[in-house]
């Protein structure tokens, strides 16, 4: 088993919260969690999507800024609270935090969220 597909296992049985990784705004990698959470039923629903498709105009401005930091300035981004959208239009309101990795030898964001509160509308 390669070390990327031993990380990945770990992810979707471990953690009970969205893993994801994004390279310039599109989701490559998210977790099963993960697309449970964003209402997909699997993770090929998801992948290949912008990341900003999920994420409430409310908040794409912070959301945009906080990526720029995680990228620019290569540093962690504690954890902030957004609203984000489900492929079925429900909003939820989760809890971010996000840090740069190489991914697939690329420059990229990892990604966790959890949700916060119950749906709203």
């Amino acid at each position: 088993m390669s070390r990327q597909n031993a990380t990945t296992d770990l992810w979707n049985s471990l953690s009970p919260d969205l893993i994801g990784i994004q390279i310039e705004g599109e989701i490559v990698f998210i977790n099963i969690a993960g697309a449970n959470l964003l209402g997909a039923a699997t993770p090929e629903q998801i992948v290949g999507k912008p990341i900003m498709d999920f994420v409430h105009p409310d908040c794409r401005g912070m959301f945009a800024e906080r990526v720029q930091r995680t990228t620019k300035e290569e540093i962690e981004v504690a954890l902030g609270k957004e609203k984000w959208i489900r492929l079925d239009g429900t909003i939820i309101n989760v809890e971010v935090a996000a840090m740069p990795i190489t991914y697939q030898d690329k420059l990229a964001v990892q990604f966790i969220a959890r949700r916060i509160t119950g749906a709203s509308k």
